[in-house]
């Protein structure tokens, strides 16, 4: 009985005697002849009886010829030749390959089973991202039936080879063999009409449309959405970066997003092109989002005009696509050091992208979009990190040390868009990143108070409190622990900051270092609340403020106010800063001219006797925000610390907001109205007042004129 043989080299060559060279290689450099069989395929009419009498003189080894009709690339021949063989592993020869020496000892070694499915990675010398010549077991030959896809001629046949081997997990890396490539892509040979043929524009066309057949299935297979706001032709470097770097640049379909049409007529080299008006925000988020709806392509990927891909990006990310037909979403390194621990950049395919509807959820204007979509690809379990085995992808930034910074990253990184950002990313996380803004926040509230009492825990989120003070009386005592009591039952953990120092600025400088040290950049803790030992709070008012602030992102500071005097007379401890000089305190119809409602008041100046903020605006600003700014029209020439902090967050752009219900009790000076304030105000500002200060209740008839 003959025994099949290890190795089954498949040569298909139209070139004669050209072809000896290679076949006297592999010989020579085989330590056992005795393990291959040597399959020759020529066109028909080639196999002559002279050719078999130099075949058997140059390989002493079991062989055969076998013909193809016409020379028109190199897919058919090697199919045929691999058809007709019987070895267990198989290995397409060319008149231009040569093998290491010891080839089938070292490829022997490589393999852990020669029985499994397997494809051996080894270096030719040429191009690193393609394995340009096969060499694979027969298990995994079994699988599709042959060795190139027969839609091919010759170019492009190999791409899908690496592609489908790698997607499947078969690829055997073994590139510290050499296998020497002599073709003249990397001038180790002349060209000839055989190259010609396999290279012809019909060979490419073919190659081509057959990869973009198998992967797009009538689709562009990659989408390049690129937003951009360097007008007229800012975007032009990315775009030849992307499209020069592509190894298949017909299967791109490149989607130009911009605010304007005033970009630059530069069109990139690809499949198609688009240029879509972004008509929503000006922002990059929902240019992003605009290009994303325009796209058809099997794979989107957002691209911006700091960021450019290695070469063959679309080759090495279709070698980790399991199935462009399922949702995944591809992690890149793109070289931001600690931010590469979320996406900066998206790279998903159709299917996940249509889960959603949108690349990044469309409320962010453009900060934390990126953290939010990394958190929910996450949750999703669709992502494949390639972090480390793909190529880098780099984005050049001014963060990075890579890029300039401009106009167009100042508006990016304004505060605005962080501080918005930030708010929507905590609400939609504490959320559980649900589809509408709120829903889940509500049901929670619910929950609450239906399970309370069994077995049903929901999340609970830390309040920092600060409270500086000179004395801490019993009835300021009694007021705190109220509200102490309303956070805890709102599902706060209640963390109390005191502080006396010498000075107002240092007693809030103090205390906001030590909120920072314990909270910084701790998303559990979403809310810093600030009184004084002096103020009252209604619990009515923590549970109105804790509902608004849930609700609305767009909130970074809340004030109350309180009676105060000044000069003699009676104000509220809330005033405006005018274009020049000291805070012009507001009057009570200046504070309910819009109703009760809370709403945002512009360069908004207040006392803290009630005032509550976004932990990340204390961070933004940082405990030295309280020191007092010199104002030569201030009392002494500096601005207080409370007007110094308001002052500081109007210049960040910090949104500031007043409720005109939120008044607090002041035991230094009155806790209920001046009476004569009272007594002058309209019935309109008294019905306000009553409402403030809570509508008196009559005793029930059994109490009344109880006799001792």
């Amino acid at each position: 009985m003959n025994q099949k043989p290890l190795f089954s080299l498949c040569h298909p060559t139209p070139r004669f005697p050209a072809w000896e060279t290679a076949a006297r290689a592999w010989v020579k450099n085989c330590d056992d002849v005795g393990r291959m069989e040597y399959i020759l395929c020529v066109p028909e009419g080639s196999d002559t009886p002279a050719l078999r009498e130099t075949l058997a003189a140059l390989v002493p080894c079991s062989f055969r010829v076998v013909t193809v009709p016409t020379v028109n690339g190199s897919v058919a021949p090697w199919n045929k030749a691999a058809a007709a063989s019987t070895g267990t592993i198989i290995i397409g020869v060319a008149d231009d390959w040569f093998p290491c020496e010891h080839w089938d000892t070292e490829i022997l070694k490589a393999i852990p089973d020669v029985q499994g499915e397997y494809v051996v990675n080894v270096d030719t010398g040429g191009d690193p991202h393609l394995m340009t010549h096969c060499i694979l077991t027969r298990k995994r030959y079994e699988r599709f039936g042959y060795l190139h896809h027969p839609d091919y001629l010759g170019v492009v046949a190999d791409d899908e080879f690496t592609i489908q081997a790698f997607r499947d997990g078969v690829v055997l890396n073994a590139r510290h063999l050499l296998f020497e490539h002599k073709h003249p892509n990397y001038q180790k040979a002349e060209w000839d009409d055989i190259y010609g043929v396999e290279h012809s524009d019909l060979s490419w066309k073919v190659g081509r449309l057959a990869l973009l057949d198998h992967f797009g299935k009538g689709r562009p297979i990659f989408s390049l959405c690129h937003t951009t706001a360097r007008l007229p032709d800012g975007w032009e470097e990315a775009a030849r970066a992307w499209t020069g770097q592509a190894a298949y640049k017909n299967a791109i379909e490149y989607v130009l997003s911009s605010d304007s049409e005033n970009v630059s007529e530069f069109r990139p080299e690809c499949g198609s092109f688009k240029h879509v008006l972004n008509t929503g925000r000006k922002c990059a988020v929902d240019g992003w989002n605009a290009a994303a709806k325009a796209s058809t392509g099997k794979f989107l990927i957002t691209v911006a005009d700091d960021w450019t891909p290695p070469k063959h990006w679309d080759l090495e990310l279709l070698k980790v696509i399991p199935d462009l037909d399922k949702e995944y979403v591809v992690w890149v390194e793109t070289g931001g050091g600690e931010d590469d621990q979320i996406m900066t950049f998206s790279l998903l395919t159709r299917a996940y992208y249509e889960r959603y509807g949108y690349i990044f959820y469309p409320e962010y204007i453009g900060m934390f979009a990126d953290n939010d979509f990394t958190d929910v690809a996450v949750r999703d379990g669709v992502i494949l990190d390639c972090r480390k085995t793909l190529p880098m992808f780099e984005h050049k930034h001014p963060f990075y040390g890579t890029a300039n910074s401009d106009n167009v990253y100042r508006w990016q990184h304004r505060p605005e868009a962080m501080n918005l950002g930030e708010r929507i990313y905590l609400r939609r996380k504490a959320e559980g990143f649900v589809a509408e803004p709120g829903i889940l926040t509500k049901a929670a509230r619910a929950l609450s108070s239906v399970f309370r009492g069994h077995d049903v825990a929901l999340p609970r989120r830390n309040i920092a409190v600060c409270m500086p003070g000179e004395t801490f009386s019993s009835d300021w005592l009694c007021g705190m622990l109220s509200v102490q009591g309303v956070l805890e039952e709102l599902g706060f953990n209640f963390k109390a900051f005191l502080a006396y120092s010498s000075g107002p600025h240092v007693t809030r400088i103090a205390l906001a270092h030590a909120v920072l040290g314990q909270y910084r950049g701790d998303p559990t803790c979403p809310y810093v609340l600030w009184f004084d030992s002096d103020n009252l709070v209604p619990i009515e008012t923590i549970r109105r403020w804790v509902s608004e602030f849930d609700a609305n992102p767009n909130m970074d500071i809340l004030v109350g106010w309180c009676w105060i005097q000044r000069r003699g007379s009676w104000v509220p401890s809330v005033a405006r800063f005018p274009e020049e000089g000291i805070p012009e305190f507001m009057g009570l119809k200046e504070i309910f001219e819009g109703g009760p409602e809370i709403r945002e008041v512009k360069n908004l100046c207040s006392g803290f006797p009630c005032v509550m903020m976004r932990r990340h605006i204390l961070e933004w600003l940082g405990p030295m925000a309280f020191v007092p700014i010199p104002d030569p029209d201030a009392v002494g020439g500096l601005k207080g610390e409370d007007a110094s902090f308001f002052w500081r967050a109007k210049e960040r752009g910090f949104r500031v907001f007043l409720d005109p219900m939120g008044k607090v009790g002041h035991l230094k000076l009155m806790c209920q109205e001046p009476p004569i304030l009272y007594e002058q105000a309209d019935k309109v500002l008294q019905g306000m007042l009553d409402r403030v200060n809570g509508t008196p209740v009559e005793a029930p008839e059994e109490y009344r004129n109880v006799v001792a």
